[in-house]
């Protein structure tokens, strides 16, 4: 297929031939088509499916790209393939591994055991054996003269990647000339782990040899990762992230904006829909059905209506007599329903997937299933400890698969485990006993029992969904709003990424460069491509962290980025020309307006996290909350009382008064006060009593001069009342950082602005600066803390106002 005509044939983000290297293409494509498995090939052998050419086209093209995001200093813009279940991304993955001249070595990573499992047998052999080339029961499939495919598909060293298989993959790589290596998104991650210990004194062999595989990798040509919309842990595509290689995701159901961490950006995406696999045989159609007899509302399960889990929970819920009736009416009428579900051709043993939400319910329906319909059910849940063959009760889709007398069993339940990873067209229908918890579960459910058995596509065929005429009305209206939402994309295929870091993008490139907003003249958002410190202001608020080790600038920008992206954040900006003990990243913030029920309203916000170091302490600031993890970086909450110096003592030209205590209670009884906070113009004219030894501070605001100052003790956060946010430079200076040509000294008070309008009620400048911090007072504190212990031997707090001889 020519560059011209896959453009012509949509389905893709292409618009025109811009940013290919149309030469390269050419080759590229001349040479695929060589191969006698390709449409265009006249030779009378079994072909592969004309979306699955398109697709290739479309990452043919990706490879002879410019893929490069100069604004965030990326070399390779990730790809896009989506594809619905059962229409053949194995057999695309497999070419692209196997049969590019440029992709000598690849890394294909999947979520789950299972899936790898898949890939690993249809790379070496599955998908040759379908396209009837392997003889001789080959285990890998090789055709080094290319007599039978038509082009050579050389032999490779294909292996799974786990810790347990480092050593051997280094072993093998000075002799292989191309390779293939399949594995986990967490093993992945477990080796990168590992990598990262070698730098300690005294590293192990494991961690030397993890690091030397990873820089192995870093050299590979192309990286693939299957299912890619799952992505539970975002530090999983951590290094793939780090190597900066051309990446291809391909998946059914890309909706969660996951791959976001994969550095998709909409470039280069492949889209087949739904209506079209199904209209063109390769997939069957769904029919919705009810169950007769059988009457159940939605549950209100551990997984809440909005959750995104794809793991399954465990509870300690107690059935009652009317949970069990409701399986009894549910196992009657499935097994009902069952015999009237038409066997497809070439599927001896069908099968139906049954779902629940919570393990016990799978053990009522399990019992039930089997009492009623006299066959064997099967279940899979991760809380079964111990696989039991004779039970048929099993904690993965792999062990239940590995039983063969399992492959004649009709009644398959899970709660999450056959969502994903299920390459079987014995499985016919889905019986619902707990609606799903959100609508890609419920696509991602349907598509396990799509994959039509007739591979030669002659007859159309049918899937069965079954649930309570109420499920049956919800999920067919959350299907038709999916195939709505497929149908926008075959028409708006670029808009198929719309995940929120691309929206505002493309709502900013449609602003003029100029506009006079809030009585200036200002220009667009990242017109120039960059942000900078005289960019943005923040208000006077930090955690204060006490610092446990070194400070190194690349560890903490990587680990706030990775929070970032694991959150409804996205396109991290490093913000430029600050001093080397500070870091600022900007970011998108989103979310969707809590008024609507059912549709979208896009509400978006700048947000900024920013990192200081000053002397021992570490001071953090996220405008949207903090997310990243302080136990990576090293660092601690500060102590209490030395915290409560943040408050200082009076001075002649600064009088400082203590105007709200706020106090948790030790004492949980049922009559006790739980909290309380204590205001008043200052405490030391007030008369109150504040000895209660059963109460714990937890925060105070005083007033130094004219500016209130908050203190978070709970969680040591400091917090200044300006009348205005401070420009970042004064607001490093208030940290206790200021910049110079030299790098970073400690600076004790921000000096008087016009821009600040009055002068912030810091200590003289006069006075030396603490080592701690440029706010936190050696002198006698507001709040001081003394200890003891009751009878049952607890701690017990007891807070007093003090004055001492600087009066307030």
């Amino acid at each position: 297929m020519k560059l011209n005509e896959l453009i012509a044939r949509g389905g893709t983000s292409f618009a025109d031939q811009s940013g290919i290297d149309g030469s390269r293409f050419s080759k590229l494509n001349s040479h695929l088509s060589g191969f006698t498995f390709r449409r265009s090939n006249p030779t009378r052998r079994r072909k592969i499916w004309e979306p699955q050419e398109a697709a290739l086209g479309m990452v043919a093209a990706y490879l002879c790209a410019d893929r490069r995001l100069p604004l965030e200093e990326i070399a390779n813009e990730a790809a896009l393939v989506k594809m619905p279940t059962g229409t053949g991304k194995s057999a695309v993955i497999t070419v692209l591994c196997r049969c590019l001249p440029m992709i000598r070595r690849a890394l294909v990573l999947t979520p789950r055991e299972a899936l790898t499992d898949q890939l690993y047998r249809y790379v070496r052999r599955g998908f040759w054996s379908r396209m009837d080339y392997v003889v001789d029961d080959q285990a890998l499939f090789s055709d080094e003269n290319g007599r039978a495919t038509g082009n050579p598909v050389p032999s490779a060293y294909i292996a799974k990647l786990l810790p347990s298989t480092v050593k051997s993959i280094l072993d093998a790589d000075p002799t292989q000339e191309r390779m293939v290596l399949v594995g986990t998104l967490q093993a992945m991650d477990m080796i990168r782990r590992d990598a990262q210990k070698a730098i300690e004194p005294s590293p192990t062999t494991d961690s030397l040899r993890a690091a030397d595989l990873l820089k192995l990798i870093g050299k590979f040509d192309l990286v693939v990762v299957d299912e890619g919309h799952y992505e539970p842990a975002i530090s999983w595509s951590r290094a793939i992230r780090d190597a900066d290689l051309p990446t291809v995701l391909f998946s059914a159901t890309p909706y969660r904006n996951d791959y976001k961490s994969f550095r998709v950006r909409g470039r280069f995406v492949f889209n087949q829909p739904i209506d079209d696999a199904i209209g063109e045989r390769i997939i069957r159609k769904p029919r919705f059905a009810q169950l007769d007899g059988f009457a159940r509302l939605p549950s209100k399960s551990a997984i809440s209506p909005l959750s995104e889990l794809t793991d399954d929970t465990e509870t300690d819920a107690q059935h009652s007599v009317r949970d069990r009736a409701d399986a009894a009416k549910f196992a009657k009428a499935l097994v009902l329903a069952a015999k009237s579900i038409a066997t497809p051709p070439g599927v001896e043993h069908p099968k139906i997937i049954v779902r629940a939400d919570e393990r016990a319910k799978l053990d009522m329906l399990h019992d039930e299933i089997e009492r009623v319909s006299g066959e064997s059910a099967l279940t899979i849940h991760h809380a079964i400890k111990r696989n039991d063959a004779s039970k048929r009760r099993f904690n993965s889709v792999k062990a239940a698969q590995s039983i063969p007398a399992n492959a004649e069993v009709r009644y398959w339940l899970h709660q999450t485990k056959l969502l994903e990873g299920v390459d079987d067209s014995s499985f016919v229908a889905v019986a619902v006993y707990d609606v799903f918890g959100n609508a890609r579960q419920l696509v991602q459910q349907i598509g396990r029992v799509l994959r039509s058995s007739d591979e030669r596509r002659k007859n159309r065929q049918e899937a069965v969904v079954m649930a309570s005429p109420e499920m049956v009305s919800r999920m067919e209206e959350s299907w038709d709003h999916y195939l709505d939402f497929e149908r926008y994309c075959a028409k708006n295929t670029n808009y198929l990424v719309t995940n929120e870091a691309a929206l505002p993008d493309r709502l900013l490139a449609t602003m003029p460069d100029v506009q006079y907003i809030e009585g200036q003249f200002r220009p667009r958002f990242m017109i120039e491509g960059k942000l900078d410190l005289d960019d943005i202001r923040l208000p006077a608020s930090a955690a204060v962290f006490r610092l446990g080790g070194s400070f190194d600038k690349s560890v903490v920008r990587s680990e706030i980025v990775e929070a970032i992206l694991n959150e409804d954040r996205f396109k991290p900006i490093e913000i430029s020309g600050l001093p080397d003990e500070a870091i600022a990243i900007a970011y998108y913030g989103w979310q969707t307006s809590s008024l609507l029920t059912r549709q979208f309203f896009p509400e978006w916000k700048l947000g900024v996290c920013i990192v200081v170091r000053s002397g021992n302490l570490v001071l953090a600031h996220d405008t949207g909350g903090i997310v990243f993890d302080a136990d990576k970086l090293g660092l601690g909450r500060m102590d209490q009382t030395d915290f409560a110096r943040g408050i200082p003592a009076s001075s002649s030209g600064k009088p400082v008064r203590v105007a709200r205590i706020s106090s948790a209670s030790l004492d949980m009884s049922e009559l006790a006060i739980r909290s309380q906070a204590t205001r008043t113009r200052s405490f030391e004219n007030t008369f109150t009593d504040l000895l209660d030894p059963a109460m714990v501070p937890t925060s105070s605001y005083a007033f130094l001069g004219r500016f209130g100052r908050y203190l978070g003790l709970t969680r040591a956060r400091i917090r200044d009342a300006f009348p205005e946010p401070l420009l970042l430079a004064q607001y490093l200076e208030w940290r206790g950082l200021s910049r110079t040509s030299s790098g970073t000294v400690p600076a004790p008070i921000i000096r008087s602005s016009r821009d600040m309008r009055a002068s912030p009620p810091y200590r003289s400048a006069t006075r030396p600066t603490p080592k701690t911090s440029c706010w936190i007072s050696e002198t006698a504190s507001r709040i001081s803390y003394t200890t003891s212990m009751t009878s049952a031997c607890a701690p017990r707090w007891w807070m007093r106002i003090t004055t001492t001889s600087a009066r307030m």
